[in-house]
């Protein structure tokens, strides 16, 4: 009697999982965009920005999509230094309570993020396609998990997936994750994986301070499975700031025209004082450096300020020599919001009635630097508190992101969240005059019954724990 066939069993489908976290400054790609000024524009990219592009240079319109964000005066502070030569943007027209930067007069902030992130797509296309082979890769099911600031408002979320849509990655999945979130996930996975396995207890409390180029992320979990895989609970509502790197930056152009004088910082041209120029190059490679001990950073200022030598302002040949205390009095409103940050997460765990937080993880370009780990160390060590920082820090967040596409759609790291704001929906109740307002009174055309208009049934209030599954 012949054998039955054996049906051969249908490979698996070839996936990739592509995490994108696109920042302000600290980007593994190219991370500016302009536009040209000719009649067709044409869209410069990376290294096509050169030091003197007269065109508008767009690098914190990731910041711009969340309009509802608080800091706006710091917010119009740093977009007034980097776009006052774009047309149709001059912050000082918008008006004092409000945040929102005037548009671009042709391009939206979604648009312009959305042509960023299409030149994203091609470069890491091209890279993908030279390691798997273009048939390969092109045959691959292709999921996108995008980073988002853990403060973002819903309305900055959905541009984000608009201007994720418009790039045509044409992903099978699109999922968001916030930056702290994904930051945690590859943290605990080092931990987990390597050495410092014992130090992750169950019940420990734990800070994630994400400080990347342009916000500062925190969140708080509480682990409540070891094993066989880690999972935590939120601990605390995520909170954050736009007190990173940029804003760093623009403390330094600040004190540079208060240094050197408003008429002699005016007559700069606005592309030798924007990101990617020589001078502010030449200062973001000492901001990396800077440690807070006795050390002294030079930077090359434009000739067009017209001081060549002055012994005064500690200017030699046009080199401008800042010592420790300047460079501190540049570094601290940023560093000492990151501190009020953390103290504030820390807070928040201890009211909620769990045990003080046993270490802050630190990860993000920005939390690379010295001075600021140093700092958040001093704040933590008087504490009891443990300051961590995980192997590649300032991947964190896009290696924790393509870690949350491999999870399981049920299981991942978070088992239960905060819930982050009131979620509630107008209803009508029976009329109390107790209660209602006399004008919110109607009578039910059906029932004849008294009723209150618009009243507000909550279905969720802010903190509530709302598990994953």
């Amino acid at each position: 009697m012949p054998r039955p066939r054996k049906t051969a069993s249908k490979p698996a489908e070839a996936r990739i999982v592509i995490g994108l976290d696109f920042g302000t400054t600290y980007s593994k790609v190219p991370s500016r965009i302009a536009y040209s000024t000719t009649p067709e524009p044409e869209i410069l990219w990376g290294n096509q920005i050169k030091p003197n592009t007269k065109a508008p240079i767009h690098a914190c319109m990731k910041l711009k999509l969340d309009e509802e964000a608080e800091g706006p005066d710091r917010f119009r502070k740093l977009l007034a230094l980097i776009t006052r030569d774009m047309v149709g943007m001059d912050i000082e027209d918008a008006p004092e309570s409000s945040d929102d930067a005037p548009d671009h007069p042709e391009k939206k902030p979604v648009d312009i993020v959305a042509d960023y992130l299409a030149k994203v797509r091609e470069t890491a296309w091209d890279v993908l396609e030279q390691q798997y082979g273009k048939v390969l890769f092109s045959s691959m099911k292709k999921e996108l998990v995008v980073t988002v600031p853990a403060v973002w408002s819903e309305r900055a979320k959905d541009l984000t997936l608009k201007a994720v849509n418009r790039a045509e990655f044409n992903a099978s999945k699109i999922s968001l994750v916030s930056e702290p979130e994904a930051a945690a996930i590859y943290t605990l996975k080092c931990m987990r994986e390597g050495p410092s396995r014992d130090d992750i207890k169950l019940g420990d409390v734990f800070v994630l301070c994400d400080s990347g180029g342009g916000t500062v992320d925190l969140i708080s979990y509480k682990i409540t499975q070891i094993d066989p895989v880690i999972r935590v609970e939120e601990a605390a509502i995520g909170t954050g700031d736009k007190c990173g790197a940029s804003y760093v930056d623009s403390e330094f152009l600040s004190w540079l025209e208060q240094w050197i004088g408003s008429e002699a910082f005016q007559k700069i041209p606005v592309e030798k004082t924007r990101h990617g120029s020589q001078m502010m190059l030449s200062f973001e490679s000492n901001k990396f450096c800077f440690s807070g001990d006795d050390d002294e950073m030079e930077v090359r200022i434009p000739a067009e300020c017209g001081i060549q030598n002055s012994e005064e302002l500690n200017i030699d040949d046009r080199t401008l020599t800042l010592n420790t205390a300047q460079m501190k009095q540049i570094f601290d409103p940023c560093v000492n919001s990151t501190i009020k940050l953390i103290d504030g997460q820390v807070t928040a765990v201890m009211k909620a009635g769990l045990d003080k937080p046993k270490m802050v993880l630190v990860v993000g370009g920005f939390g690379r630097n010295q001075y600021l780990y140093r700092k958040i160390k001093e704040y933590c060590s008087t504490r009891g508190i443990e300051t961590r920082q995980p192997k590649f820090p300032w991947s964190a967040v896009a290696r924790g992101a393509v870690c949350r596409g491999l999870e399981p759609a049920s299981g991942g790291l978070v088992a239960v969240r905060l819930a982050r704001k009131f979620y509630g929906t107008p209803v009508s109740t029976i009329f109390d005059p107790s209660l209602h307002n006399k004008e919110d009174m109607y009578i039910d055309r059906f029932t004849g019954c008294r009723m209150a208009n618009g009243q507000m049934r909550w279905l969720s209030e802010k903190g509530d724990r709302l598990p994953e599954s």
